[in-house]
């Protein structure tokens, strides 16, 4: 019997689905609630951590943990963003403490095999192991200094961070913003339109993570990609863009004064029929982007 969750039986299968059916509920509790409540969510999700092993110093790679595990931390209230299996904790001194439960991550299993056509080997896919992990507030032994912990970068400029970009920005005397993935160019309102310096930082943040998806850049669409307005695909790049103008706008301490990210973000997300799973692969892809603006490659730059 094959389990949805890769488990090894009914019992884990049954741990992994609870597991995952909370932050899923938690996170559609979060983005359809109203009022305060949305505005704290905003505030919170804008603030990204990159969740790492404290045993290994390695951070988790995939879509789906890094946003996960990041998901589980603000939702139960963990410090850190530190997480590491029971075995490796009790390796290295520590022990989980009793009646905590650690939380599902997913680990891809590569295989070899001999190409028939060249001869050579090469790796293949054959599925993922799920493993429980634990954050490192759940056990005791192991004491982390502060430099383990692991952030992205703190408050820059928001000058700095247009520069990444600054030699794909025109500027013209018009009502709209928008990134041109065929001609690789970004055109913004001439800067006096705008109402504020936030108002300004806030739409260019937004258009600068859009130019981020080229495929010279973070390869999320080619040059010739022209998604039609309302299309899944368009409605999975502006989450992506929404997302990522928001830690662009954390990042830099920008206030626009416009509390509607959360409101743009449920009415894209919607038409996405609501999948959460979309909802945090569009997270974790805006991760990928937001990471690309603040470090990008030196060429980039010269």
């Amino acid at each position: 019997m094959a389990f949805k969750y890769g488990a090894k039986s009914q019992k884990q299968e049954d741990f992994f689905e609870s597991k995952f059916s909370k932050v899923r509920e938690a996170i559609e509790e979060l983005i359809l609630s109203d009022g305060e409540d949305t505005l704290k969510w905003e505030r919170a999700w804008c603030n990204p951590r990159v969740p790492g092993n404290f045993c290994t110093g390695k951070p988790y790679q995939g879509i789906r943990n890094a946003s996960y595990l990041e998901l589980v931390a603000l939702i139960e209230g963990y410090p850190s963003s530190q997480w590491a299996g029971k075995g490796q904790i009790k390796d290295k001194g520590g022990k989980v403490r009793a009646g905590e439960t650690g939380w599902p991550i997913f680990v891809p299993q590569i295989g070899k095999r001999k190409n028939e056509k060249t001869g050579e080997e090469e790796s293949f896919f054959m599925g993922w192991s799920i493993y429980e992990v634990f954050n490192v507030s759940q056990q005791d032994g192991i004491i982390l200094p502060p430099v383990n912990e692991k952030r992205w970068d703190d408050v820059q400029n928001a000058e700095q961070i247009m520069d990444v970009a600054k030699d794909y920005i025109k500027y013209q005397e018009q009502e709209r913003a928008y990134y041109s993935p065929r001609k690789d160019e970004i055109i913004l309102p001439l800067r006096e339109q705008f109402s504020s310096d936030e108002g300004f930082y806030g739409t260019a943040f937004h258009e600068i993570v859009h130019w981020t998806g080229h495929e010279s850049r973070c390869k999320r669409f080619d040059e010739n990609a022209v998604a039609c307005f309302g299309s899944t695909n368009y409605s999975f790049e502006e989450l992506v863009a929404e997302f990522g103008a928001s830690m662009l706008k954390a990042r830099a301490g920008v206030e626009d004064g416009i509390p509607n990210t959360a409101a743009y973000i449920k009415s894209w997300w919607s038409r996405l029929e609501k999948d959460v799973d979309e909802l945090l692969k569009a997270y974790a892809t805006a991760l990928k982007a937001v990471d690309y603006v603040l470090n990008p490659p030196t060429n980039v730059l010269e």
